[in-house]
């Protein structure tokens, strides 16, 4: 026995267990995909990793009754209520950077800031908008909105915002259908289910926060529903998302990789106490694979600070064959553990053959696949050193005599089988002819097939997901600028083309930035077209000179006057309208600081 191979295992070994206590292992299944070549395909792959739509966590309380029966009306309102107070416990959770469960009142800061910024922002701001011709048919739709089932929402920002541009902002923005709501909540298309749609601050590969994060908003869920009645069957709290797949991806693939391994090894195992009965072989043989594992999980590591599920479930079976080299150890020695000058060649050249298959997927463009390689040649070298270096010295000297008569049946299979060579033959052709008929539909690109989520998981993420019409995420359109300001440019003029072909119904909807966000070229457009106080004020006046609606100056006190009927409505509907409007206020701001209350046309 040669000590310095063992000392240079033992370093070999504790080093790399090292290694592989600092190295992270994920499952994104964007390591399985080619590139990233070109910008597209890193796009694309930053998307998968770490984009949005990694981020995003829906949450499901679902009513357990009959498929066809729907919930009374004391469900809805508690559902509601559970609804609310879920929102109000994730809001306040710092690992939750943005929550929405449909209600506007957990809006605010965002609504607010969109109305400060309402005019530089809306579409419909232009030249036009402020003329006389534009406000008189603006005050139009305003009254004719306040007349309406929708005057009560409009109501309270009418005054400062008399054009509406906050609500053509607002639909410009949300180009998709309303998600179906009770009492302002996102419920499902049957009234069953209450949803709360929420943006994590853990990353796509920060697996391990991302399990905490849902562990919390299980744990709020469970809270939010504690004043659920006791008469009455709680809701099912279930999830859906792309964060949430993450995490059962990979547990999933770690418990996959874990049980296949085992699997593998007793199976091993088994074969080799049957064929050679020698328990102390076997635990000779396992070195080299475990040894040889645990290197390349250390390579691995080491070169990229992480590793893929995958690579170990898949890399420990392709390293499995160093079990081979064990037992040709084993069998081919003499009866004192000798073996002839060439039986190491034959296994070098054994080695090589395999490391030139393993090199293939190294070479290639998969980052997995480059992984798996990389794992499998490191491991299959360390294991051959193994086998050489540790193996002769204690392995036991001859294998059990009756090995050969164990298997004398197979010589004689494998010459009958030679009479099988033409159906054989015919058989590979048959395929080859089937796959070349096939081609077309039997290659699959879907990456949905990579994931491990199962059929019930996949059914309650799509009906969350059109519950509230959350866009779909993976057909995106990159636009790229010199500087952020190009970009914004660019991006308006192909929302503009977009909105001709939604127009066109080639299009159901899309989402763009620029709805939200305007290049500071359009904003200073917008800004130019607003006018000065004094020619707003003149306008104003103007347009609303015999109609529905009339004006005050801050700090001027309302006149009812002799009011003159217009536009179809009376004027103590009006006057008892706009008391209601605005109750004890003194105007709000329209535009450059200056302040108009609207009231009832004032006669001569």
């Amino acid at each position: 026995m040669k000590r310095w191979a063992w000392w240079c295992w033992l370093i070999v070994v504790v080093a790399c267990g090292l290694q592989v206590q600092r190295s992270m292992v994920v499952t994104d299944v964007s390591s399985f995909l080619p590139g990233p070549a070109d910008a597209a395909q890193r796009l694309m792959i930053g998307q998968l990793r770490d984009g949005l739509s990694t981020r995003i966590l829906l949450v499901g309380l679902q009513l357990d009754t009959l498929p066809d029966a729907r919930p009374s009306a004391q469900q809805t309102r508690n559902l509601v209520a559970a609804s609310r107070a879920l929102r109000v416990r994730l809001a306040a959770d710092p690992a939750v950077a943005w929550v929405s469960n449909g209600d506007l009142d957990g809006l605010e800061p965002e609504r607010d800031r969109l109305f400060a910024a309402r005019y530089l922002l809306s579409p419909a701001i232009d030249a036009q908008h402020f003329s006389p011709t534009g406000l008189a048919q603006a005050f139009e739709r305003l009254a004719a909105t306040l007349a309406s089932a929708r005057g009560a929402a409009i109501r309270p920002i009418a005054s400062a915002d008399p054009t509406l541009s906050a609500l053509q902002l607002l639909g410009k923005a949300s180009r998709q259908a309303a998600a179906q709501t009770a009492d302002g909540v996102w419920l499902g298309s049957d009234g069953r289910v209450a949803i709360v749609l929420l943006e994590t601050n853990a990353r796509g590969h920060e697996i391990d926060r991302l399990r905490a994060t849902i562990g919390a908003v299980r744990q709020h869920a469970g809270d939010a529903l504690h004043a659920w009645p006791a008469s009455d069957t709680r809701p099912v709290i279930g999830f859906g998302g792309a964060a949430y797949f993450n995490v059962q991806s990979h547990d999933a693939i770690g418990r996959d990789a874990e049980q296949l391994a085992l699997l593998a090894a007793a199976l091993v195992a088994v074969v080799l106490l049957w064929a050679l009965r020698s328990p102390r072989f076997l635990a000779l043989a396992l070195v080299p694979v475990a040894t040889g594992a645990l290197a390349g999980f250390a390579a691995v590591g080491w070169s990229t600070n992480t590793i893929h599920g995958i690579t170990l479930a898949f890399g420990v079976t392709l390293i499995g064959e160093a079990v081979d080299y064990a037992i040709y150890t084993f069998v081919q020695s003499d009866e004192h553990g000798r073996h002839s000058s060439l039986f190491w060649h034959q296994v070098y050249l054994a080695a090589v053959t395999s490391l030139i298959g393993f090199g293939a997927m190294y070479f290639s463009g998969f980052a997995g696949l480059q992984q798996l390689g990389l794992f499998s040649i490191v491991g299959l070298l360390v294991a051959v050193g193994c086998t050489r270096w540790l193996l002769p010295g204690l392995l036991p000297p001859t294998a059990p005599a009756d090995v050969a008569d164990r298997f004398a049946w197979l010589p004689t299979l494998i010459l009958r089988m030679r009479a099988w060579r033409w159906p054989v033959l015919l058989v590979a052709l048959a395929c080859v002819v089937l796959l070349a008929q096939r081609q077309g539909d039997i290659w699959q690109d879907n990456l949905d097939t990579l994931s491990s989520a199962s059929a019930l998981d996949t059914r309650r993420d799509a009906l969350l997901r059109d519950a509230v019409h959350l866009p779909d995420l993976r057909t995106m359109i990159a636009v790229r600028g010199t500087d952020l300001e190009d970009a914004l440019q660019r991006a308006e003029a192909t929302t503009r083309v977009l909105d001709t072909l939604v127009a066109a119904k080639v299009l159901t909807g899309f989402d763009s930035p620029t709805d939200l966000l305007a290049s500071q070229a359009l904003q200073k457009s917008r800004q130019a077209a607003l006018p000065l106080a004094d020619v707003l004020r003149a306008r104003v006046l103007e347009a609303t000179r015999g109609g529905p609606l009339w004006i005050r100056h801050r700090g001027s006190v309302a006149r009812r006057g002799s009011p003159r009927a217009a536009g179809g409505a009376t004027a103590g509907r009006c006057v008892a309208m706009l008391q209601e409007l605005f109750p004890r206020r003194g105007g709000a701001p329209l535009c450059r600081g200056h302040r108009v209350t609207l009231g009832h046309q004032r006669g001569p």
